[in-house]
């Protein structure tokens, strides 16, 4: 399916219509270090043992992603996104008497905010779209670890509004994740400009739902979690930036 937003929403007729700025937050403004595959590697890495292949890791991060975004089952609950990381986990770490201990070990890693990076460009990003007017949201799919996570990078602590796949039931691209958005914000969707480096969770998902998009392409920067590339065949049909400075650029101007 292609992607059926188009265009730069802040140039268009009703761009002036824009109140919130709804950002995902892995791959769009922040991103884990080391890597995830390296954190992965080391962590499931048994003393004696043979080395985990990163290429091995993002195969499976990338095919297990994909495949739980496009099983039409997006509902979801904290139980069930443990469930998720542990079955995944345990593909990769054949012996059963390690699965738990390294499934808790990894869960733990990546709840510490030492273990994230906000992107170079998001504190002046963030504070000239909320001197623009523009209220700043984050939505992620993700697990209550975020606010642990966003609590501890300054350049996020202050976005209290925090949209968690987990605590509202539901995960992107489902529709209902980006009703909730505007419930929470008190907007309508063509209100809403949704920010995100994922082609189907985040720009299809809120094209879908009647939101303006803006695909961000982060693959030259350091890695988030799972790298995604955007078909060619949806590339014309959505707004691509390469850093939130874009985006602050076309919102400051509508002023």
């Amino acid at each position: 399916m292609l992607l059926q937003n188009s265009g730069n929403p802040f140039d268009s007729p009703t761009g002036r219509q824009i109140k919130v700025v709804a950002l995902d937050a892995v791959g769009t403004v922040m991103y884990a270090m080391p890597s995830v595959a390296t954190a992965y590697c080391e962590i499931l890495h048994e003393p004696g043992g043979e080395s985990v292949n990163p290429a091995d890791v993002r195969a499976v991060l990338s095919r297990r992603l994909a495949a739980r975004s496009g099983d039409g089952n997006l509902h979801t609950t904290e139980a069930s996104e443990r469930a998720f990381w542990f079955d995944l986990i345990a593909e990769l770490v054949p012996d059963l008497n390690r699965q738990t201990s390294c499934f808790e070990a990894l869960f733990d890693h990546f709840a510490n905010p030492a273990h994230w990076r906000c992107y170079e460009d998001v504190a002046e990003a963030l504070e000239s779209l909320q001197s623009s007017g523009l209220k700043i949201v984050l939505a992620s799919n993700f697990d209550k670890r975020l606010h642990a996570v966003c609590n501890g990078l300054p350049e996020l602590s202050a976005v209290s509004e925090r949209i968690i796949s987990s605590e509202v039931g539901w995960r992107k691209p489902a529709r209902q994740f980006f009703e909730i958005v505007c419930q929470r914000t008190g907007t309508l969707p063509q209100e809403v400009l949704f920010v995100g480096d994922d082609p189907l969770n985040d720009i299809q998902g809120a094209s879908l739902a009647g939101m303006p998009a803006a695909w961000i392409d982060r693959r030259h920067e350091p890695p988030g979690a799972v790298d995604v590339a955007l078909p060619p065949a949806a590339a014309a049909n959505v707004w691509r930036i390469g850093s939130l400075k874009d985006l602050v650029a076309h919102a400051v101007s509508r002023i």
